[in-house]
């Protein structure tokens, strides 16, 4: 993704597939990419009270894959945002 001058601006690559980029690269297993998309950055932003992790008193943020590595359900605050029928 470029900016209007032709910079990079950012990337639209998204989370869940840069965590299936990520495990095809390193060939590391889901629970250390799933550190690598949530705990790790937590730790760096000084917030892995709160979020980055499934603890008593977090935020209760949570994604469910499917067997293929699909986002089946997302939480937000404990709430369900996205629910999708498994296939």
């Amino acid at each position: 993704l470029r900016n209007a001058a032709g910079s990079l601006a950012g990337s639209n690559l998204s989370m869940i597939d840069a965590v299936h980029k990520v495990m095809d690269f390193a060939g590391i297993g889901w629970e250390e990419a799933a550190r690598m998309a949530s705990e790790y950055p937590a730790r760096v932003m000084a917030c892995e009270a709160r979020v980055g992790r499934f603890t008593k008193g977090a935020n209760a943020d949570l994604v469910e894959l499917d067997d293929n590595g699909n986002i089946y359900r997302v939480w937000q605050q404990g709430r369900i945002v996205i629910d999708r029928e498994k296939d």
